[in-house]
């Protein structure tokens, strides 16, 4: 089974160009034409990644800063990384400039792409972005597990018996963070 993609893009034969190319390259992807369907849509599917077009016509997909509240960051991207903070969001835009880029990568977007894009370019940003995440997810364990290893300060030596219920205590808390995941 391949790796689900939400694509949140107002125009219609963009939007079911990637779809169709994504769902023949192997992924499980869907289309939102609105911002409002594309957050119903993430919250059921919990997608690998999102294509998330800047320009929707209910909502930007980046939030512009206001001058009463600077802090108040409540658009499309805000509201995926709110809904999970691993999220991997790909823009793409017709209205590509550095300072945009850089905004959305500020947000949280693991990458930005201008229209038109090429449909292999989009693929390859989006398996970039799944992998990622892997690896995160593989290294968040890993120094999870390290920590729980070196929180048995209780158990002193290096002798084979010592290093031998090290290994267990390890196994069993593998396998419990397993049974968690």
């Amino acid at each position: 089974m391949g790796h689900a993609i939400l694509i949140i893009e107002d125009e219609e034969v963009l939007g079911r160009n990637m779809l169709h190319y994504l769902q023949r390259a192997g992924f499980e992807a869907q289309l939102a034409a609105t911002a409002q369907e594309g957050l119903a849509l993430y919250e059921s599917m919990q997608p690998d990644a999102v294509v998330l077009d800047y320009h929707l016509p209910d909502i930007d997909g980046l939030a512009e800063l206001r001058a009463t509240t600077m802090a108040e960051l409540s658009q499309v991207l805000e509201r995926i990384r709110a809904l999970d903070r691993q999220a991997r969001v790909v823009m793409l835009t017709g209205h590509g400039s550095i300072e945009l880029a850089v905004q959305a990568m500020r947000a949280g977007s693991v990458d930005f792409l201008t229209k038109p894009v090429a449909l292999s370019q989009l693929k390859l940003r989006l398996e970039q972005a799944i992998a990622s995440a892997r690896q995160d997810s593989a290294l968040r364990y890993y120094r999870q597990r390290d920590a729980q290893i070196a929180d048995m300060p209780g158990l002193i030596g290096e002798s084979p018996p010592m290093l031998a219920l090290r290994g267990t205590l390890t196994q069993l808390l593998n396998a419990e963070a397993q049974l968690r995941d």
